[in-house]
């Protein structure tokens, strides 16, 4: 087996301490190994991200099931009113430790860079930008209506990125999640597009792009998710999140339908994995709401086997 640090250290001298990237595993199968790298190393990159999608796809809903289910210590530049009883609930019912902090974005100039600030602090590791199309530079804020104020985001986004690019390198650990919607381009070729400018497309260490593949008549979800950009390891890997309203990312029933996608269990009139019967699918959602979360240790042991 190939000795990748002893290769580094054959080959290269560093003048300060090398930087290796940090990952964090969350127990979601599919998507911690999304992120693998040829040395077969799993879990999130903590660096720049960027999680996009459509309108109520799930990306902060995402972002909030991160944060707390690593308990992270999370800053969020929220510039769309979030609903603080939501995320809260979400933080909750992930198990989360730590106290966040929410920024007031009367500047959002000066709330992004009070999010890289407070990231250079030993309780906050997690930083969310929540979202980038709403961001409105001073210009935009100050001026008239019908004003052209083209590449302002823009440019506040490139300086953004550089800023989280340096703090990667000086504080390894630390992580940056900007949500942002796609839009289709009005040109000959169309394709889609994120709002921000190039620069920041270049300088995000990781992208991913959300859809929703299920939905439930309870509200409950499951989303597809693509990683397009992945600087630590493979790029067009897919993972599947079960996202159970007034919850979140939902452990248990995200391990049940990987185990459904990867052949380990049946998803009929009755869920069955092997001679064991669980019953009906609407059942086990409902045992997840009451929190029986017993109920689907069978199959986070099955996919445990698999390493």
């Amino acid at each position: 087996m190939t000795d990748y640090n002893d290769l580094i250290d054959r080959f290269f001298e560093f003048d300060n301490n090398k930087v290796a990237v940090v990952r964090k595993t969350t127990g979601w199968y599919s998507f911690d190994r999304a992120f693998a790298n040829f040395q077969g190393d799993i879990g999130l990159p903590m660096t720049f991200i960027e999680i996009s999608g459509a309108n109520h796809v799930g990306k902060s809903t995402l972002a909030y099931s991160l944060a707390g289910r690593l308990n992270l210590g999370m800053v969020l530049c929220d510039f769309e009113s979030f609903d603080p009883s939501y995320a809260a609930l979400i933080l909750a019912k992930q198990g989360c430790q730590v106290k966040n902090r929410v920024l007031p974005v009367v500047d959002d100039e000066k709330a992004l860079e009070q999010m890289v600030a407070l990231l250079r602090e030993e309780q906050y590791n997690l930083g969310v930008v929540d979202s980038v199309g709403a961001i409105s530079p001073v210009s935009e804020r100050e001026g008239h209506l019908g004003e052209a104020r083209m590449g302002r985001r823009a440019q506040l986004m490139a300086q953004l990125s550089r800023r989280v690019a340096k703090l990667n390198v000086e504080m390894p650990g630390k992580a940056v999640i900007a949500i942002n919607h796609r839009l289709r381009k009005l040109d000959a070729y169309g394709g889609m597009y994120t709002p921000g400018g190039d620069v920041k497309d270049y300088l995000y260490r990781v992208r991913m792009v959300l859809k929703r593949k299920e939905e439930f008549e309870d509200g409950s979800y499951i989303v597809e998710g693509q990683i397009i950009k992945n600087s630590f390891g493979y790029r067009k890997r897919n993972f599947w999140l079960f996202v159970l309203v007034g919850y979140g990312v939902h452990a248990g029933l995200t391990a049940m339908f990987d185990c459904f996608l990867f052949g380990k269990a049946e998803r009929g009139r009755i869920v069955k994995m092997g001679d064991q019967k669980f019953g009906y699918l609407k059942n086990l959602i409902k045992a997840a709401k009451e929190g029986k979360n017993e109920v689907f240790q069978p199959f986070i042991e099955a996919l445990r086997h698999d390493g």
